[in-house]
């Protein structure tokens, strides 16, 4: 038997390991909605051993409007609105959303879910830095 070895990391730009998200439905989304807060509040360095320091930068679009970007390492992904506090990515030819919630007394966003971004571990939560 003749075993192959292969990079993660070439499998993952190449979207071999998330070519089923393609064909997976794509959840409903509730028309109108806007952030629960202003886009500043997002932005910030959330970390999850492991997977090393998420980046959320706020920039500004070629229009001049704030817009989130989010990064690990030297992937680098622009965040669209999608619904509330949830943003969506287009990251390896699949969608990745990033819901921001507060788990505090002070109501700062201090987690962000990335959903189905690794379907065999469950949810991905990232904690914010201080």
């Amino acid at each position: 038997m003749t075993l192959r070895t292969a990079s993660w990391a070439i499998a993952m730009w190449t979207g071999a390991n998330y070519a089923s998200r393609a064909e997976k439905k794509q959840p409903e989304r509730v028309e109108g909605t806007h952030p629960s807060r202003p886009l500043e509040a997002f932005a910030g360095n959330y970390q999850l051993k492991g997977y090393g320091t998420l980046q959320i930068d706020l920039a500004k679009n070629d229009k001049g409007e704030p817009v989130l970007n989010a990064r690990i390492g030297a992937i680098e992904c622009p965040l669209k609105h999608a619904q509330y506090d949830t943003f969506a990515c287009r990251l390896f030819g699949s969608n990745f959303d990033f819901t921001f919630f507060s788990t505090t007394t002070s109501k700062t966003i201090d987690k962000v879910n990335i959903g189905d971004f690794e379907p065999s571990l469950g949810e991905v939560i990232f904690s914010r830095l201080v």
